[in-house]
C-alpha cells in the first residue's frame, strides 16, 4: 500500500484492499472461501480444527503473508490454539509438507489451483463453520490511470475464468463454489 502511494507501483492485485488507505480506486476481482488440506490417510471424516490439532501439526502460511496473517486471525477468533510447528511462505512448499504427511493445511483455492498436482495424495475438506474468506482486489491511486485499472480487473476475470475455474474444477470440484469471480461489466 505504501509503495502505491510512493508511486513505486501503480496497480497492485492484492487480498488487503488497502480500505485504511484513502485516494484508491478499488475494483474486486474473485471471492473465495478457505478449505483444510490434509493427507489422504490417518483424518476422522468430520473433524474440527482442535480435533486435527491434537493429531497433527498444522502446516502454516507465516505471518508475512496476507493468507497467514488471515489463518491466525480466524484461529484466534475461533479460540483455538495450535503450537507454532512449520511456516512456508510459499504455497509449494506448504503442500509438499502436506503430501508427505507431517500435518494439515488452511489454504486458499486459488493457492490450490497454483500449486497443487492433480494426483497429489491429498484429500480437500470443507473448512469447518464459520467459515473464512478472503477477496482480491485491484487497487490503483484513484483517477490516475484512467480506465486502465478496470480493464485490467476485467481481463483478470477473464483469465482466471478461462485458466483457473476449468483447473479448480478438476482438482476440487465438490468446492467449486468456493471461488466465485466478480462481474467487471
Amino acid at each position: 500500500g505504501q509503495e502505491l502511494l510512493r508511486r513505486d507501483v501503480d496497480i497492485v492485485i492484492t487480498s488487503n484492499a488497502l480500505y485504511d488507505l484513502e485516494g484508491l480506486e478499488r475494483h474486486e476481482i474473485l471471492q473465495e472461501r478457505f478449505v483444510l488440506l490434509l493427507p489422504r490417510a490417518g483424518y476422522p471424516a468430520r473433524a474440527g480444527l482442535r480435533d486435527l490439532a491434537q493429531r497433527h501439526p498444522l502446516i502454516r502460511y507465516t505471518s508475512r503473508t496476507e493468507a497467514g496473517s488471515l489463518i491466525e486471525r480466524h484461529l484466534r477468533r475461533q479460540r483455538v490454539d495450535i503450537p507454532q510447528t512449520f511456516s512456508f511462505d510459499a504455497p509449494e512448499d506448504l503442500f509438499a509438507m502436506v503430501r508427505m504427511g507431517h500435518g494439515w493445511a488452511i489454504t486458499a483455492p486459488t493457492h490450490i489451483v497454483h500449486a497443487l498436482d492433480v494426483d497429489a495424495p491429498i484429500e480437500i475438506r470443507g473448512l469447518p463453520p464459520p467459515q473464512l474468506s478472503r477477496s482480491i482486489t485491484l487497487v490503483a491511486r484513484a483517477g490516475e490511470l484512467g480506465s486502465l485499472p478496470s480493464q485490467i480487473a476485467k481481463l483478470c476475470t477473464q483469465i482466471l475464468s478461462q485458466n483457473y475455474l476449468p483447473r479448480m474444477h478438476q482438482l476440487m470440484p465438490a468446492f467449486a463454489d468456493h471461488l466465485t469471480l466478480v462481474d467487471q461489466t
